[in-house]
């Protein structure tokens, strides 16, 4: 009988074994993809430059409301709060071309957008 609670012993200490080594590797996978995720406050951030298109990653320093882009050396401003549109004005030309209280059609939306242009 003592051999038989022995065997079931080191069953057991095998099977807590493997399961902390799992723990262990999930612990692992969790903490990249927090890291991937960003939810650390060291996070990077993507700038595009507005006149030369050039791409470059900044380290995200919120003191910071203008940088210079490497390519162009064109001072860009970094608005940290983001830009915040009225509720009747579009977002790609900031017209109310999209308010829904009129209920334009897509096509009135295209015209203005249109004149808007010219």
């Amino acid at each position: 009988m003592s051999d038989l609670n022995n065997k079931n012993i080191e069953l057991i200490k095998k099977q807590l074994e493997q399961i902390l080594n799992k723990q262990d590797e999930l612990e692992k996978r969790l903490e990249e993809i927090e890291k991937d995720l960003y939810l650390d406050n060291d996070y990077d951030l993507e700038i595009v430059c507005p006149y030369c298109n050039y791409s470059f990653i900044l380290d995200a320093d919120e003191t910071n409301t203008e940088i210079n882009c490497p390519e162009c050396n064109n001072v860009i401003e970094i608005d940290w709060e983001g830009e915040s549109l009225e509720d009747d004005e579009c977002s790609c030309c900031g017209h109310n071309c999209g308010d829904k209280k009129n209920n334009n059609s897509d096509k009135e939306e295209e015209n203005q957008h249109e004149e808007d242009d010219m």
